[in-house]
């Protein structure tokens, strides 16, 4: 199985155990952007060894590096949280400072949004943003996603 989603710029790649214990232990990869890992990264780098005995996550619905492919950089991470439940899955995504601004997230967003769809186990997918986030909400309106007014830090986007 490839485990791996390309877009137009960028390379979508499962995230390793092996990077989470390199993340974990300080170490400064070679394709490390300046900035790489941040907070988001960390986290996930922590749950995966915490869980790495664990049954895996099933493809598609995984974390992922997010890699730019002019320069082979790693500049932040994206991915599920968790498989759908009730045919609805949360996607997250965020990049190092100096990949934002440039239409990555987007293409993140949009990239996870197709892949989810397409699996034929997903009606809706949420995201969850800090509702102060302009960049975060503009990602999400440029992506379709719509605000559940009940609650404005969840957005929705439902299978047309």
């Amino acid at each position: 199985m490839n485990e791996l989603i390309e877009t137009n710029r960028l390379r979508l790649e499962r995230f390793s155990v092996d990077l989470a214990r390199a993340i974990l232990s300080n170490e400064q990869g070679p394709d490390w952007a300046d900035g790489f890992p941040a907070g988001g990264e960390r986290r996930v780098a922590e749950w995966m060894v915490r869980t790495s005995n664990d049954e895996p996550p099933t493809w598609p619905f995984v974390a992922f590096v997010v890699r730019q492919s002019e320069n082979g950089q790693l500049i932040g991470s994206a991915g599920f949280h968790g498989p759908p439940r009730g045919r609805v899955v949360e996607i997250g995504y965020g990049l190092v400072e100096a990949a934002q601004r440039k239409g990555f997230a987007s293409e993140v967003c949009r990239a996870l949004a197709d892949i989810a769809f397409n699996s034929g186990e997903v009606d809706r997918i949420l995201a969850t943003i800090d509702e102060n986030n302009a960049a975060s909400r503009a990602v999400l309106v440029k992506c379709g996603f719509s605000s559940l007014s009940q609650r404005p830090e969840i957005w929705a986007l439902d299978r047309i």
